[in-house]
């Protein structure tokens, strides 16, 4: 899976958001990654990136779920 340019969504009043930048999904033997770009468009609006890498098993992969155990996630957000 791939995403690139901007994504609306909407769950819910307080959880609106919009996904700037370009997000991508692969595998590496064991590796899986993900990253975004965010725009939390309600309450106080914050722009972050949010990124987390980790391994995951090929049965894992194939039935997409992942161990937490090993995930490093990096979350950083400017409040304005």
């Amino acid at each position: 899976d791939s995403f690139a340019g901007v994504r609306v969504t909407l769950k819910s009043l307080n959880e609106s958001e919009i996904l700037i930048g370009h997000n991508y999904d692969f595998d590496f033997g064991s590796q899986h990654g993900f990253v975004q770009a965010k725009v939390n468009v309600t309450k106080v609006l914050s722009v972050g990136l949010e990124g987390w890498w980790f391994n995951v098993s090929d049965d894992d992969y194939a039935n997409k779920t992942f161990n937490d155990d090993n995930m490093i996630q990096l979350t950083g957000y400017y409040n304005f």
